[in-house]
């Protein structure tokens, strides 16, 4: 985002997923006063700290969701993770019903950090439709980075790589 590739919207909806403690979704919400945030956090331990950080920056409430549910396509290594960090009892929820559950009909900055839960969130081509901007970390050891960029591109994104190692990288993408 520092390149202004993707811009935090003024009055729109976030959606962080891969929450951890809320960081992004600080800064998310500091950026406009209008500005909502749905965070989706599958490790309810860190639940917490989420809401510390929204109290000690003193969010309104109503400005914010907080999930705790894994969103996407669990494959097998997920599952061998999820098990191993204790969280093999976490509902695991698709975009299609996350949309449905929230009444969202569009998000105009979509945060992904779900440690190689984005390969396969996105093969419901539709919902790219309701989708304006992405900032998404990919990690490569969970899936095929090309097919993964294939769809972002037949949804309508231009993709900008904005850091790029053997194992992930941290892409930016936004409607054409």
């Amino acid at each position: 985002m520092k390149d202004n590739f993707v811009a935090m919207p003024a009055g729109g909806l976030i959606v962080d997923m891969g929450a951890n403690v809320g960081n992004f979704s600080v800064m998310a919400l500091a950026s406009h006063h209008d500005n909502r945030v749905i965070a989706v956090e599958a490790n309810e331990n860190l639940s917490a700290a989420f809401w510390d950080q929204m109290d000690l920056n003193d969010f309104p409430k109503n400005r914010i969701i907080l999930d705790n549910f894994f969103l996407g396509n669990i494959g097998k290594k997920q599952e061998e993770m999820i098990v191993s960090m204790g969280l093999d009892s976490v509902e695991t929820v698709s975009l299609e019903k996350f949309f449905s559950m929230h009444d969202i009909s569009r998000i105009n900055l979509l945060k992904c950090d779900i440690e190689g839960g984005e390969f396969g969130l996105f093969s419901e081509g539709l919902l790219l439709e309701k989708i304006d901007q992405i900032v998404m970390e990919v990690h490569y050891a969970f899936g095929d980075k090309d097919k993964l960029f294939s769809e972002l591109r037949k949804g309508g994104f231009s993709i900008r790589i904005n850091r790029e190692t053997n194992s992930d990288c941290v892409l930016s993408a936004k409607k054409y």
